[in-house]
């Protein structure tokens, strides 16, 4: 039976190695993807494990584990899932919906949310949707939210509002997107309230395909739950390297990338995470190929450009070359 379900999944083998300031580091990592659909029911099952030596670290990671049930309409929906809250491509307002994405992953891995809900899909333009976020370890009653979402779709407008019910926060907003001229714009705006302040974030930008080979984006965040200058210059190393989250720390961040595809199996992209006002973050390039068949080739080079939160990685520059395998 076991080796029966393991032959449903589309598994993948990959071997890295990351070389960082002198230091060289292996990564050996299986990515496994088992997916099951029909009229009224599907299953999706998103699995990553794999061995980073030195430190000589396992871990495994369930991005995806959700059955979803249809019914006369209603779509209905339980697991973990990457509920796409938002418009933006790297940043999100709605941090309580969306994972934080890593500015060191080219490829913009994460891990979804344990959520249960259900939705309505027979009314014209708009569909209704109620979900419960639960924590990904113990149940608690305080650490349980309920949201209800309802999207919109006019023309050639996406439009969405949340309001989310936590045990000591309400959480609020809207999205929007729309085509112009061969750009898609976007904006999405989050509001938290609390007994003692409310705070809001929002990510506005925009992308663009250009012919059938590049595609370009480009957003800006503002998180008014990070630290501006001041608070981030008076706060102790002990407290900075216990709450540091490389690209949310701060207020201020611009996020680019660009992707050239040439014939057909190979990509060329750049992106960069700037603070446009600590003057720090990152520049990345990647190269890939799919040329052969069921692989994968990437090279991966990033620099870090000191400041403030970044001033605590550990290096400057890292190169990565990747081999993945598909079977």
């Amino acid at each position: 039976m076991i080796l029966l379900l393991l032959t449903l999944f589309k598994t993948s083998l990959g071997n890295e190695l990351i070389y960082s300031d002198e230091r060289v580091f292996y990564l050996a990592e299986i990515r496994s993807l088992y997916t099951q659909k029909n009229d009224n029911s599907s299953i999706t099952l998103s699995l990553r494990s794999g061995l980073l030596s030195p430190p000589d670290t396992f871990y495994l990671s369930i991005d995806r584990a959700i059955i979803t049930l249809k019914y006369r309409g209603f779509d209905g929906f339980l697991g973990r899932e990457t509920a796409s809250w938002g418009y933006g491509l790297f940043y999100s307002p709605f941090s309580y919906a969306r994972s934080y994405a890593s500015p060191f992953d080219s490829e913009l891995l994460k891990s979804g949310q344990n959520i249960v809900g259900i939705n309505y899909q027979n009314i014209p333009f708009i569909t209704p949707e109620l979900i419960v976020f639960l924590p990904r370890r113990s149940i608690e009653r305080d650490s349980v939210m309920v949201g209800i979402r309802s999207n919109f779709f006019f023309s050639n407008l996406e439009f969405h509002t949340p309001l989310v019910y936590a045990a000591d926060t309400i959480f609020t907003g809207f999205g929007f997107r729309f085509s112009l001229f061969d750009f898609t714009l976007f904006l999405d705006y989050s509001l938290s309230y609390t007994d003692t302040e409310i705070k809001n974030s929002a990510v506005t930008g925009f992308n663009r395909n250009i012919g059938s080979n590049l595609f370009i984006q480009a957003e800006y965040f503002y998180n008014q739950k990070g630290l501006n200058s001041e608070e981030y210059d008076n706060s102790s190393t002990e407290f900075l390297t216990r709450n540091l989250n490389l690209g949310y720390t701060g207020r201020h961040y611009i996020y680019s990338m660009a992707q050239w595809t040439f014939m057909t199996e190979n990509a060329i992209s750049f992106y960069s995470l700037i603070h446009p006002l600590w003057k720090s973050g990152l520049l990345g390039a990647s190269v890939s190929s799919s040329r052969f068949e069921n692989t994968l080739i990437m090279l991966n080079l990033v620099r870090i450009l000191g400041g403030r939160e970044f001033e605590y990685v550990p290096a400057r520059n890292f190169y990565s070359f990747e081999f993945r395998y598909y079977f």
